[in-house]
């Protein structure tokens, strides 16, 4: 937006430079009037695109705002500690979230195709499976593609 409005200032500083020399050359008060109307008419183009403008910043600063409250919302998510009482509540069945605790912290495994119904290679959402990645293929290096969602509380 901003090099679109600096386009139109350039093009405001032309038209004017040009009705600059047109009136210099044919100072007649019916061409200097026809160029002052264009030039009105380049101020009022300037004029609008500048007001999108400020409207298109507001509402950049307004989706901004979004991100850093979503971004807050999703720091107090990983701020949540789940007893293994509670991370069990969230086995992926019967529309519940499907979550995993390995190594203290808890994932969001839900999105996962592969944990579709809350189960993968017959280890099961709602649980600590610290010792069963361990024998996983992959091992822990899936984690890193997994949202936290919080920690398991020490029993």
């Amino acid at each position: 937006m901003k090099k679109l409005f600096s386009y139109k200032i350039l093009t405001l500083v032309a038209v004017m430079a040009l009705a600059f020399v047109l009136v210099s050359c044919s100072p007649s008060t019916e061409k200097t009037m026809e160029v002052t109307d264009l030039m009105d008419k380049a101020a009022e183009v300037v004029t609008e695109e500048s007001m999108a403008t400020e409207t298109a910043d507001e509402d950049t600063m307004d989706d901004a705002t979004d991100e850093m409250e979503e971004e807050s919302m999703n720091e107090m998510d990983t701020e949540m500690t789940f007893t293994l009482d509670e991370l069990a509540q969230f086995d992926g069945t019967n529309g519940n979230a499907a979550y995993v605790a390995v190594d203290g912290v808890v994932y969001d495994v839900t999105d996962k195709p592969l944990w579709s119904g809350g189960t993968h290679n017959g280890n099961v959402a709602g649980r600590d499976l610290s010792e069963a990645i361990l024998k996983s293929p992959h091992g822990k290096a899936k984690l890193k593609d997994l949202p936290v969602v919080g920690t398991l509380a020490e029993e």
